[in-house]
């Protein structure tokens, strides 16, 4: 059986590599994880869930933001590279325009029949996932 601990006390706590828990938990308050963080099972969220975000103006979309805000003026590109590992989620929103809005995205693949997404109104969203 492996050695385990039980952190108590209600002070930070700081862990350096991986780590793993079983059974049952409970985090309240703010907890930030980051790096890659597996669960197994059952994951039950209640609450708000908040998502790094980005506003693009022009080109490329980042794969390290999971929300990317277009803003729109006139006739712009955007671009967004194949994700990294299937079942990333990538939203994208027009959230500004102004002028003739004209936004056109080109993902670097799809597995649909089209090779674009046009946005030209604010509120237009599209929900990608990366299938491999």
């Amino acid at each position: 059986m492996a050695d385990s601990t039980q952190i108590g006390g209600g002070g930070p706590v700081s862990i350096a590599g991986a780590f793993t828990t079983t059974g049952t938990g409970t985090h309240s308050g703010t907890n930030t994880h980051s790096g890659t963080n597996t669960f197994t099972g059952a994951l039950n969220l209640d609450g708000k869930v908040h998502y790094a975000h980005e506003t693009v103006t022009t080109g490329a979309l980042s794969l390290g933001t999971t929300i990317s805000l277009l803003s729109i003026a006139d006739t712009k590109s955007y671009a967004l590279a194949d994700g990294t590992s299937e079942g990333e989620v990538k939203i994208v929103i027009c959230s500004a325009v102004s002028g003739s809005p004209d936004g056109t995205l080109t993902p670097a693949s799809t597995a649909g029949a089209y090779s674009t997404i046009a946005f030209s109104v604010v509120g237009q969203s599209v929900t990608l996932v990366w299938t491999g």
